[in-house]
């Protein structure tokens, strides 16, 4: 193969044929997959892939006996869901494998960063009027992004108002705050909770941030503004490196290490995610048997910031 580059079209799933990619434009459209031979542009067709997978795995079909089509957007809706949810389920680490989807973090970062830049370039606010193709491609992808960590901090708060999932860390203040405001709501309405807790979560999840942390051991709540920046130990970090944290749109993961995610008021540890610290506490260990004077010293202080995250929930 000569050439390849990894974009999927907006609007269809599929990759141009016949002559409609000349070799001197290649890779100058808005595409997630693109492949290009020496001898001529390659289709291919998203949806005619999964069908294929579909009946060598026997898939029954729809009510009506037809297969089922997935649009763009429910591709991104698909990947979306899958990176905020990734560590909270053995699988989908190994279903996003097989898909090739070998960094997460760095697509849905590019992503957003495309989204803000066409928000910029676009300067409105009704994104999803755009016209423009590869302008609206970018709004659109950037709004499924956000539509799915909104309803992940939706659906997170309600498994921690339930009490199925446990919070700690200072980020946690998060759910704290979210019974506040329930319970104002219920006691200004006199109603009942059922009655209002969807629209007191709507409310309270719109301009918050929610992500998980690359490695899996947290989650962050730090967003663009300047009170969730202010006290981001990984911007922290950065800037005590010489870098300019003031235009970061939220934190800064290079600098997240698992020391110092651990006193960042932004971080939230989830008894769900424990695995992650019990994986952590055997790797680190081993390290504090080293020969090494430098990594004994190392380990030992990490050791005593895993010990107290998994302390936390016994």
């Amino acid at each position: 193969m000569g050439q390849f580059s990894m974009e999927i079209s907006a609007t269809n799933g599929s990759v141009p044929t016949g002559n409609q990619h000349a070799v001197g434009n290649f890779g100058s459209r808005e595409w997630l997959v693109e492949f290009f031979e020496s001898s001529g542009p390659v289709g291919f067709d998203v949806n005619e892939a999964l069908e294929l997978f579909a009946a060598s795995c026997k898939v029954p079909p729809l009510p009506d006996g037809t297969i089922w089509k997935f649009t763009a957007n429910q591709f991104r809706k698909f990947f979306a869901t899958t990176h905020q949810w990734r560590y909270f389920f053995p699988d989908l680490p190994s279903l996003n494998y097989q898909l090739q989807q070998r960094d997460m973090n760095t697509t849905a970062s590019y992503t957003k960063m495309q989204h803000a830049a066409a928000m910029r370039l676009n300067d409105t606010r009704n994104a999803r009027q755009v016209n423009d193709g590869p302008l609206k491609a970018a709004l659109e992808r950037g709004l499924d992004m956000r539509d799915a960590e909104l309803q992940f901090m939706k659906d997170l708060i309600l498994e921690v108002h339930s009490g199925k999932i446990k919070a700690a860390g200072g980020g946690a203040s998060m759910f704290r705050e979210f019974e506040e405001a329930l319970a104002r709501q219920i006691d200004i309405l006199s109603s009942s909770e059922g009655a209002v807790i969807n629209g007191v979560l709507s409310e309270f999840v719109e301009g918050r941030h929610l992500t998980t942390h690359p490695e899996g051991g947290n989650l962050c709540k730090c967003g663009s503004s300047l009170g969730d920046k202010s006290v981001a130990g990984c911007l922290d970090a950065a800037a005590e490196d010489g870098l300019s944290v003031e235009h970061a749109t939220g934190p800064d993961y290079s600098y997240a290490t698992r020391e110092t995610c651990f006193g960042c008021p932004n971080a939230i540890r989830l008894n769900i995610l424990m695995p992650y610290w019990d994986a952590a506490y055997e790797k680190v260990s081993e390290a504090s048997k080293s020969t090494d004077p430098f990594v004994r010293e190392a380990s030992k202080e990490s050791l005593n910031v895993i010990a107290s995250a998994r302390s936390e929930f016994q």
